[in-house]
């Protein structure tokens, strides 16, 4: 049986919940993964979102600023991180489709005299 969740939350509440279940006297052995859709790339990572920052003097974000600005459009954020070697973030969102949305209807937002740039965060470099 296969459950698909969108939401990352969901997925681990019922993973754990259902972990301890039996059905016809045997342990369910519970997964989840990222659901896929036709226009998926291999090295896309879902629920993670690469944030820079175009046109700006100072090209700094703010990790905090930026977790507001994307909590006050309703979107859920796990977490907001550095990129390696840059000035640039990453947004963690806990349910797939904000992190779609964020890269859909937000890039070119106004932040400190610039413009965020939202696009999908990848697994390996390119």
């Amino acid at each position: 049986m296969f459950i698909t969740f969108y939401d990352l939350r969901a997925a681990m509440k019922a993973r754990s919940e259902m972990s301890e279940e039996k059905l016809n006297g045997r342990r369910l052995d519970v997964h989840y993964a990222i659901p896929k859709t036709k226009r998926d790339e291999d090295d896309e990572n879902h629920g993670t979102v690469f944030v820079a920052l175009d046109d700006s003097k100072d090209g700094v974000i703010d990790p905090a600023e930026l977790r507001a600005l994307v909590e006050g459009w309703g979107l859920a954020v796990r977490d907001v991180r550095a990129a390696r070697g840059s000035q640039a973030r990453f947004v963690e969102c806990w349910d797939l489709r904000h992190s779609e949305q964020l890269v859909r209807e937000k890039s070119g937002v106004d932040y400190r005299g610039g413009k965020l740039k939202f696009k999908h965060a990848h697994l390996r470099p390119r």
